[in-house]
C-alpha cells in the first residue's frame, strides 16, 4: 500500500469518526481542510489565513506536515468521489463533505483493520502460544503418569519387602 493510499484511508476514517461523534450525516457535516495562506492587498495590510480546523487535527493524527502530499490525498479522494466540495470558489478545500461512498469505504477499512488484528492474534495464539501450551501439558501428563507408575512400583516393592519380612519372621 502506497503512502497516498494509507493517508487516504486515514482521511476517510477521520471524517467518518467525526461524523459519528457529532451524530451527523454525510450531508450535514462539513470539513475545513483549507491550507494556510496570505492574502495580499494593494492598499491594505496583508491578511493571513491559518490552516483549517480539520486540517490541523488531521495533521496531528497522521503526523504529516507536507501540504503537497495532503493536497494530493484530498484530490485523489475528490477524483474517486469519496469526498466532495460543497462550494465553488472561496478557499480551496474549505467546504468538504464525505460522500456516501467515502463513508462506506471508511467502514470497510475499519472492518479490515479489525479482521487483520484478529488474524494477527490468531497467528500468535496458533504459532506461539498453542505449541508451548501443548508441550507443557504433555510434560505434566507424562510426569504425572511416570510418577504414578513409579509410586506403584515403589508400593509393590514395599509390599514385597513387607511380605519377605513376614515370611522371615515366620521362619524364625
Amino acid at each position: 500500500m502506497s503512502k497516498l493510499e494509507k493517508y487516504l484511508d486515514e482521511l476517510l476514517i477521520f471524517m467518518a469518526d467525526k461524523i459519528e461523534k457529532n451524530a451527523g450525516t454525510t450531508k450535514t457535516i462539513e470539513f475545513n481542510f483549507s491550507f494556510e495562506f496570505i492574502e495580499k492587498y494593494f492598499n491594505a495590510d496583508d491578511e493571513r489565513f491559518e490552516d483549517g480546523k480539520d486540517l490541523k487535527e488531521l495533521k496531528k493524527i497522521i503526523n504529516i506536515k507536507d501540504n503537497e502530499l495532503i493536497k494530493k490525498v484530498l484530490m485523489k479522494a475528490i477524483n474517486e468521489e469519496l469526498i466532495k466540495r460543497t462550494v465553488i470558489g472561496g478557499r480551496e478545500f474549505s467546504k468538504i463533505q464525505l460522500t456516501d461512498n467515502g463513508f462506506r469505504k471508511s467502514k470497510a477499512i475499519k472492518l479490515n483493520k479489525i479482521e487483520n488484528n484478529k488474524k494477527w492474534l490468531k497467528y500468535i495464539f496458533e504459532k506461539l502460544f498453542l505449541p508451548i501450551l501443548v508441550s507443557i501439558i504433555t510434560v505434566l501428563i507424562t510426569f504425572y503418569i511416570t510418577s504414578k507408575i513409579q509410586n506403584k512400583n515403589v508400593n509393590n516393592e514395599l509390599e514385597n519387602i513387607k511380605k519377605e519380612i513376614e515370611w522371615l519372621k515366620q521362619k524364625k
